[in-house]
């Protein structure tokens, strides 16, 4: 995939994610009953966005180096979104707590056959690392769901938008995954555009909340 290419996709993410974002802190202020779900998804959005702005300066002025506190950042985003889909309305059972790690496991056993097992040339301490998020993937996607189908009746097509915007970007990580196992200076141009598309997704969410009855 050409830089050029590259380049624009994620400068139009970025511009995407900061419309949608704006959009999620609006619905936090709207509502009391979903202030705490939206909050918090609009806290990990904008964790989300301080790290790829840091990773996309990185890039521009020193791309030969990483810092850890970006890599924080990602995981701050995990931890905020899953909050928000646990605790609304109510924190779970502790059966969706051993459906979900069931699977976490499950995604991890997928990751390792299906993109790992059989490459060749890895480092495998960099392959073990790069898989957490890709599995953290399941897990959100497993939450959003689950609130998908307990919601309220008019929360039903928020919520379904969603959680497609999770499976996007879970995709996206996939095949990011499977293309830097091999290659860390690589891009995937599916996950450029999932990545697009599940900005675009949660946008749509914020769109159905506004135009939600009442």
């Amino acid at each position: 995939m050409s830089e050029t290419l590259s380049n624009t996709l994620y400068g139009v993410s970025f511009f995407v994610n900061l419309f949608v974002l704006v959009g999620m802190w609006w619905a936090t202020a709207k509502s009391p009953e979903t202030r705490r779900l939206w909050g918090l998804l609009a806290l990990g959005g904008t964790l989300n966005m301080m790290a790829d702005l840091a990773w996309g300066l990185l890039e521009l002025m020193a791309p030969d180096l990483w810092l850890d506190w970006i890599d924080y950042l990602y995981f701050g985003r995990y931890l905020l979104v899953f909050l928000a889909f646990w605790s609304y309305p109510k924190p779970w059972h502790w059966r969706q707590w051993l459906a979900m790690l069931a699977g976490i496991l499950w995604g991890w056993i997928l990751i390792w056959l299906l993109l790992v097992f059989h490459a060749k040339n890895i480092d495998i301490a960099y392959a073990l690392a790069g898989m957490v998020f890709p599995v953290l993937d399941v897990g959100i996607l497993y939450a959003a769901i689950f609130r998908w189908q307990t919601c309220k009746q008019d929360l039903k097509p928020v919520l379904s938008w969603m959680s497609l915007a999770m499976f996007s970007y879970g995709m996206a990580n996939w095949f990011n995954y499977n293309v830097r196992v091999g290659n860390p200076e690589a891009d995937s141009l599916a996950a450029l555009i999932l990545w697009l598309l599940s900005s675009v997704c949660m946008g749509m969410a914020v769109w159905r909340f506004y135009k939600r009855p009442g």
